[in-house]
């Protein structure tokens, strides 16, 4: 990030720049944020939900691909109603997000957290 530049900051509800580019599917973004030597990629919002948990409730595949290969990801976040990214796209019937979740099984994905 450019100097002074706070790639962490937060807004009222707690959402960080990575959290709103994941929202808004602005996968440019995503990706250019993830390039941040300082960027948290496991922030919690208010929530206590997570950039994955948003690009799961976002429905964006593209999303959840993009930030599982981040090496920090915690595939297993719990957010404050004691779900997590898994867990939400299950309940969701998402095939092809909870397919590449599941392929982060050697990430130590919690399969039993569902």
């Amino acid at each position: 990030a450019a100097k002074g530049i706070d790639v962490n900051v937060v807004d009222e509800y707690g959402r960080t720049p990575l959290h709103i580019a994941v929202i808004a599917k602005n996968h440019a973004t995503v990706k250019a944020l993830l390039a941040a030597r300082e960027i948290d990629v496991n922030s919690v919002d208010y929530f206590g939900r997570t950039p994955l948990h948003d690009a799961v409730l976002s429905k964006s595949h593209e999303a959840v691909k993009t930030l599982l290969a981040a090496k920090e990801i915690d595939v297993n976040a719990v957010d404050k109603f004691g779900r997590t990214p898994l867990h939400k796209a299950v309940t969701s019937h998402l095939h092809e997000i909870v397919k590449a979740l599941l392929a982060a099984r050697a990430r130590g994905i919690d399969v039993n957290a569902v």
